[in-house]
């Protein structure tokens, strides 16, 4: 196996549909220094008497993409539509690039979802931000660029 040099994580791209159009994709990567990819998949536990060890057996799997960034009335008006849109068979789009879109080799993930969660946040001393969330609503299809 072939070791790979370590990368930088501010080539990241991360793209969510706007609220005029929401299978379009639009950047939304330069308000944001913070974006994760967490699967996690569910797990029920099967253990019996007189076991050692716990056993399980494999649940579903789920996506919750949180990010977060620095603000200015673009970002908020869009995740604002976003959030408000939100709802039953309003699906969005997403596509996250950990090493950036079109960098050849590297991962791209898109799905559809909706916003769960969006806090804006004024701070004394600091910069006006936001956190988010995005709930995947089907499996993520992942390429290779």
């Amino acid at each position: 196996m072939t070791a790979l040099s370590a990368s930088h994580g501010s080539k990241a791209d991360f793209y969510l549909g706007t609220s005029g159009s929401p299978g379009t994709g639009v950047a939304i990567t330069q308000y944001l220094n913070d974006v994760g990819f967490p699967l996690q998949r569910d797990k029920a536990e099967t253990s019996a008497f007189k076991q050692l060890f716990k056993s399980y057996v494999a649940g579903l799997c789920d996506l919750a993409i949180p990010f977060a960034g620095t603000a200015d009335v673009n970002i908020d008006g869009q995740l604002w539509g976003l959030f408000i849109m939100s709802g039953a068979g309003s699906a969005i789009q997403y596509q996250y690039a950990p090493l950036g879109v079109g960098t050849t080799g590297t991962a791209l993930y898109t799905g559809f979802g909706f916003l769960d969660k969006y806090e804006s946040k004024s701070v004394l001393n600091g910069a006006y931000s936001f956190t988010a969330n995005f709930q995947s609503s089907t499996q993520p299809t992942r390429t290779i660029q």
